[in-house]
């Protein structure tokens, strides 16, 4: 269900809320180039999550260390009120290095579809079994390509 018609995570469930983490995990929301949808004033902005390892209680599972999380992502507006979200749970892998976790950043790609505005995307990453995540925030603004 989105506020903002037009507005939706590309895959996902709906999420009312990201306010499960008031703290902030180290990484980043990268942005890939706007590309045009089949309807006229339509655009998908991709964007990458990338998490580092060690926020996320990482536990060794042979040759790798694993996390089961969820992520949360919402969409916003550049004001902060919901438009819509998604709910993710995934398990991520990370092959181990002599032995221990590598200090390395973990990918999750996404895309926002939207038409122009600007928007603040939203993403709480939370490891259930030990609580450890936080939040990631980032402004990001939709406009047709050059």
């Amino acid at each position: 269900r989105s506020t903002r018609e037009g507005v939706r995570i590309v895959q996902g469930r709906v999420l009312e809320s990201a306010r499960d983490a008031a703290d902030t995990v180290e990484g980043v929301i990268g942005l890939g180039d706007v590309q045009p949808t089949a309807e006229p004033g339509r655009f998908v902005l991709p964007f990458r999550l990338g998490f580092r390892t060690e926020e996320l209680d990482f536990e060794r599972d042979g040759e790798r260390f694993v996390a089961s999380v969820t992520l949360h992502l919402v969409v916003q507006t550049s004001a902060g009120r919901y438009i819509t979200g998604g709910y993710y749970s995934m398990t991520l892998g990370v092959p181990a290095e002599a032995g221990e976790l590598p200090a390395a950043i973990v990918s999750v790609q996404g895309g926002l579809e939207a038409p122009v505005g600007d928007y603040r995307i939203v993403a709480v990453v939370r490891n259930p079994a030990t609580g450890a995540g936080g939040r990631l925030t980032r402004e990001v603004a939709v406009e047709p390509p050059s």
